[in-house]
């Protein structure tokens, strides 16, 4: 079983979200090559423990990408990863991306929960302006929580994706500070 072997980085109800560890390439190695999660994701090309590592290490050290696991606090073990990536400090957007890779999860609003958790830490801590994300036109479940979260729907990049022999939508939901702050904020 995988240890977490420092606090979590950001709190939230259900789930932490924790650095990626380079100790448990060999579980993203099993989400990211799994055939219903490649095809949600579009991870076209198969991943290698070695190769997997080396991605952490890099995404660790990256000034443009910052990446969390997910860990299911009763559970106490990762069901995914989420994280920010072609971060423009300049223009302060940023472009997030989820994976929950133990299927278990899926449909029971951790997506969700992670999304809320990676919008406040993008908003309160980094500071950027704009959030956005790229979903499959027929990823329904991904569509869902960016909508629960707050997003909305920006634009639509007709037959962007070559998934499954056929060009698939990309769906563009963005989310800006300001109306984040308003929706989080009303409530306190």
């Amino acid at each position: 079983m995988t240890s977490k072997t420092h606090p979590a980085f950001i709190n939230g109800d259900r789930i932490e979200l924790h650095p990626l560890k380079v100790a448990h390439a060999e579980i993203y190695v099993d989400w990211y090559n799994d055939l219903e999660i490649r095809r949600l994701s579009r991870m076209i090309k198969p991943t290698t423990i070695g190769r997997m590592q080396k991605a952490i290490e890099n995404v660790n050290a990256s000034d443009s990408r910052i990446k969390f696991e997910i860990w299911h606090k009763v559970d106490q073990k990762p069901i995914g990863d989420i994280g920010l990536s072609d971060i423009e400090y300049h223009d302060r957007n940023a472009e997030y991306g989820l994976l929950i890779g133990e299927k278990e999860y899926w449909g029971q609003g951790y997506a969700t929960e992670a999304i809320k958790l990676i919008l406040k830490y993008a908003f309160e801590e980094v500071n950027l302006h704009k959030i956005f994300a790229g979903i499959s036109a027929w990823n329904i479940g991904s569509e869902r929580s960016a909508v629960k979260a707050g997003m909305h729907l920006e634009a639509t990049r007709k037959e962007d994706w070559y998934i499954d022999g056929e060009y698939v939508d990309t769906h563009i939901y963005s989310i800006f500070k300001r109306d984040w702050m308003k929706a989080n904020h009303e409530q306190f």
